[in-house]
């Protein structure tokens, strides 16, 4: 396999007959001024044991969302002996680098430094947001008028895209309520794949683990790699 992308938090190999791609995930930590965030734009460390609890996560919300009528790109995951890999379908991703569709259910992080006037910390609220993944930029927010003015998407697709947006946030939160837990926010990241048996559709791509989301335990945030153990008791 030859290494085409080099990312924070994965790499990305094609395979011989490039039918798929194999994400190798990393034990990376992102964060900004040194302080880890998962949506940060650089690298502040290494913490054992987190590309294997992002490759768990990924594989367990990708399953649950295939399991309601919504595309992923996952094929299958692989994990043993430190070997953290996910095989993929190859996607077309949103003008290129792609954009990120957060998804804030709790006024927190950069909502609330950006609008500190009018939100307080855990205000309820059920917003999206997207940004253009542009590490130099510094991810900047987009809202539809610019997204379709690029032609980056019509309106049809941008709408279509929102919808599996909402329904799969709707569904990873509710699973986490299983276990007692409380999502405050999520990102997704979706690609155009074609699949041999329906076409051209839109897909959830990139990975969904510990790194996309802010969690909540009896009011208290989980680190990262605790999410991952308690989110993943449902596979025991």
């Amino acid at each position: 396999m030859r290494l085409i992308k080099e990312g924070k938090t994965k790499d990305v190999y094609e395979t011989d007959n490039g039918a798929v791609l194999i994400l190798l995930f990393k034990d990376n930590i992102t964060g900004t001024d040194g302080k880890e965030d998962g949506g940060g734009n650089e690298v502040i460390g290494t913490k054992l044991g987190v590309g294997a609890a992002t490759l768990g996560m990924s594989a367990r919300y990708f399953k649950l969302l295939e399991e309601n009528s919504i595309k992923t790109h996952m094929v299958r995951a692989n994990q043993q002996d430190g070997d953290d890999r996910m095989m993929v379908y190859p996607a077309k991703t949103i003008g290129g680098d792609g954009l990120e569709f957060i998804k804030r259910y709790r006024a927190t992080g950069s909502l609330r430094r950006r609008f500190p006037k009018l939100f307080k910390e855990g205000d309820h609220i059920n917003i999206t947001e997207i940004t253009c993944k542009d590490d130099a930029a510094g991810d900047p927010p987009m809202s539809d008028s610019i997204i379709i003015a690029a032609g980056l998407l019509d309106e049809t697709e941008l709408t279509d895209i929102c919808d599996l947006f909402d329904d799969a946030c709707d569904l990873i939160r509710e699973d986490l309520e299983m276990y007692g837990l409380e999502l405050w926010d999520i990102k997704l990241e979706f690609g155009l794949i074609n699949y041999e048996d329906s076409g051209s559709l839109w897909a959830v791509i990139d990975e969904i683990g510990p790194g996309n989301m802010r969690v909540y335990k009896d009011g208290k945030e989980l680190e990262k790699l605790e999410l991952a153990r308690l989110g993943l008791e449902g596979d025991d």
